[in-house]
């Protein structure tokens, strides 16, 4: 792409009374600029290029007028001539400098400096020279140093700015170099400059897909290979009876109503505003009491913001849905639905791998063995409750203190084994203990077991603490430690949309056959993981290269290991349309509530994730009140998936157009579009669309629309129906929708 700037010469103004031409004003054009497909270019233009330029140019302009009202005006040149001092007279009230400045237009305050071109003039006169405006350097200092481009400066400059340093980081760089080399460093003109005249060409850096636009790429081969077996599979592309690998029968037919579609995405929060991805609020002028008023009314001042997040959090979910085929109790099939499954949410939590939480889980068990007291907690006594041993101290027993216990002692009886062996307690004598209290305690030693006191159990010590401690939950017990409080083991996920996948499929054409396709995860492909799936009978479920389909390129067979293929969003549709939908219809949920206050039963809101989670569950209802995909959304982006595999089996597995299947290919793959656009545009009808609301926020909904019709009947705006042909119900104060509350929000 080529760039050049080009300057206007000086437009003078004719217009004023003096004899000198002042510049109007300089502008700047582009031209020749082009674009490619495949890059942006930016022509580099500096910020200040056209001030410097029209100051440069009002500072010649002003020089030659000086000039000439010097020399032909007030003849300032005679004075030279007859031997006098020159400066008489050019300066107080009444000078030539007050003079000129007055003359040009320019104000007496002005801090443009003329003896110094005075002084010029007549060196020029008494030299011979002609005189150029542009010799004169009125600033203070030295002139910026010209760096040559041709020179080692301009090539370490160059370096340095492709590299991706700041102008400021190059200048840097080069002055260092300069004063090693014992000269005189570059101002941040001077490199300004320089860049300038070096014409460099700006490209804009643009995000590309993951993936390779190379067919003999490891990744595309293996993605043609994928795509086409899938096709055939499905029955889109004629089976290859030599070749195991496509052949149908081999590989097992596959149907689109056969399939639960399951991928994740995240949502971040946003704390304050509309919770919304919106980065604007619209204000309308209103009266005191939140009625429209165009000319009298006020906008609101109260200033919506987002807080700025160092760290910011976001809810996380596994996301499922199918097409379905219904089959009625007599066998019959119904038409194809499009469900939804019940969201696995897993926010404020990272999935582990079944690998990395054996470690994380292994490294909680040698937690607990090495603390250095487990009294309490890890250690528990497995004693009857008041129960007495032959080996307690006779202090456990009532009414027996240090005092007593230490005559005891005294007297040989320590435990309580020594005073239940005794047969006749009148025949004891001890001194401070009378034999009634001796016979007390006597009698308390009779009831005690036959034993020892049974030892402590510490878990602390067992190979599983927490089994030994908790039994059979301890699984459960062990996920709500602070190890595990901010993880979730990847099976918790399988099991999730194994359930879930079954539970859609049920009562249907595919009850007992159904599969689930999930695209490549790390956590999911681990050999672990995979084991753990093949022992539970979930392995078979998911859909993955089948018969060895890289056996004949061994490099991706060992990349790959039969594993289905990432970074491919075409294959999903939760990828294509689906996840938007959900977005969207999140943020339309939460400016139709957001007059409620956070901790209201019918709020949507974005603020916390566990707010988010629960405004998306809602949403994603698979029952009657959910709203978001809708069924026939879903049934349009699975059909949408073998659109996308042939055009990736066509592409011979390369990353294709970007927009293939957005909604330019989607408007232009409809049967009731011409492939050739143009022609008069004809108006069409006007069509409603129901807005679809979860129960809570269309409850929320109608209360608005409601205090609003209420606002233009009691403040006589004059709408555009009659008052008779609708029917207001107001709502008080009781119902949660005061005309107060929503006079102010800004929606």
């Amino acid at each position: 792409m080529k760039a050049r700037v080009c300057a206007d010469l000086v437009e003078l103004d004719t217009t004023t009374n003096s004899n000198v031409k002042r510049p109007k004003k300089c502008t700047a054009t582009y031209a020749e600029v082009s674009e490619s497909e495949d890059e942006y270019i930016v022509p580099y233009v500096d910020k200040n290029e056209e001030k410097r330029l029209r100051l440069k140019l009002d500072s010649k302009a002003i020089r030659y007028g000086v000039m000439c009202l010097f020399v032909n005006k007030y003849a300032g040149l005679e004075q030279d001539n007859e031997g006098t001092d020159v400066q008489s007279g050019w300066t107080g009230r009444g000078g030539l400098v007050s003079n000129i400045k007055r003359d040009l237009g320019i104000s007496i305050h002005s801090n443009v400096k003329l003896i110094p071109i005075f002084m010029e003039i007549i060196e020029c006169a008494r030299t011979g020279k002609i005189f150029n405006a542009n010799d004169l350097e009125m600033r203070k200092g030295h002139k910026d140093v010209i760096i040559s481009i041709d020179s080692v400066e301009a090539q370490i400059v160059a370096d340095c700015l492709e590299s991706g340093l700041s102008v400021n980081k190059t200048r840097q760089i080069i002055n260092e170099h300069m004063i090693e080399n014992a000269k005189e460093g570059f101002s941040r003109s001077a490199v300004d400059a320089l860049v300038l005249r070096m014409k460099p060409k700006i490209e804009k850096i643009t995000k590309r897909k993951q993936g390779s636009r190379d067919p003999q790429a490891p990744w595309s081969q293996a993605r043609f290979l994928w795509s086409k077996q899938l096709l055939i599979r499905l029955g889109e592309l004629p089976s290859e009876e030599n070749d195991p690998r496509f052949n149908q029968t081999s590989v097992g037919k596959l149907s689109l109503d056969q399939i639960v579609w399951w991928d994740e995405t995240h949502r971040k929060c946003l704390v304050g505003g509309l919770s919304t991805n919106r980065d604007f609020t619209m204000k309308f002028p209103r009266d005191a009491e939140g009625k429209l008023n165009h000319i009298n009314g006020n906008y609101s001042k109260k200033q919506t913001q987002i807080l700025n997040c160092k760290y910011e959090k976001e809810s996380r979910f596994g996301l499922g849905c199918a097409m379905v085929t219904p089959k009625t109790v007599f066998g019959e099939f119904l038409p194809s639905i499009g469900k939804r499954c019940k969201p696995f949410d897993y926010s404020e939590k990272v999935l582990l791998s079944v690998s990395d939480y054996d470690d994380r889980m292994a490294a909680e068990f040698r937690r607990v063995k090495t603390l250095t007291s487990r009294v309490g907690y890890w250690v528990e006594g497995t004693r009857e409750k008041d129960a007495l041993y032959l080996d307690d101290s006779l202090s456990k027993l009532k009414k027996v203190g240090k005092v007593t216990s230490k005559k005891l002692a005294d007297n040989g009886f320590i435990t309580v084994s020594d005073l239940k062996n005794i047969v006749d307690p009148d025949t004891i004598d001890i001194v401070g203990v009378s034999k009634p209290v001796f016979k007390r305690i006597w009698e308390q030693t009779q009831s005690a077991f036959d034993s020892n006191a049974p030892s402590p159990i510490d878990h602390g010590s067992a190979p599983n603490p927490y089994l030994s401690k908790f039994g059979t939950n301890w699984e459960q017990h062990l996920r709500k430690s602070s190890a595990f409080s901010s993880v979730i083991v990847v099976t918790e996920y399988i099991e999730h949309l194994m359930k879930e996948s079954e539970r859609a499929m049920k009562g249907t054409k595919h009850q007992d056959d159904w599969l689930v396709y999930h695209d490549s995860l790390s956590i999911m492909t681990a050999s672990k993981t995979k084991e753990w799936m093949e022992d539970n009978g979930y392995l078979k479920r998911w859909i993955l290269p089948s018969n060895d389909l890289y056996h004949d390129k061994p490099d991706l067979k060992k990349r790959f290991k039969n594993n289905p293929l990432g970074n491919s969003p075409e294959f999903m549709p939760w990828d294509t349309h689906l996840n938007q939908d959900v977005h969207a219809s999140h943020d339309f949920h939460v400016a139709a509530t957001s007059h409620l206050s956070e901790d209201h039963p019918n709020n949507f809101s974005g603020n916390t994730p566990k707010r988010l989670a629960r405004s998306y569950k809602r949403i994603l209802d698979d029952g009657p009140d959910g709203v978001a995909p809708t069924p026939g959304r879903i049934i349009q982006d699975v059909h949408r998936v073998v659109k996308s595999l042939k055009l990736v089996f066509d592409a011979k597995g390369v990353l294709i157009n970007e927009n293939i299947t957005g909604r330019r290919y989607v408007r232009k793959d409809d049967d009731d579009v011409k492939a050739n656009w143009g022609g008069s545009r004809k108006k069409k009808k006007i069509t409603h669309t129901n807005i679809l609301l979860h129960r809570d926020a269309e409850t929320e909904s109608k209360k608005k629309v409601t205090s609003s019709i209420n606002k233009c009947l009691r403040r006589n705006m004059n709408p555009i129906y009659d008052n008779n042909d609708i029917q207001v119900n107001a709502i008080d104060d009781n119902n949660n929708c005061s005309d107060d509350d929503l006079s102010g929000n800004d929606i």
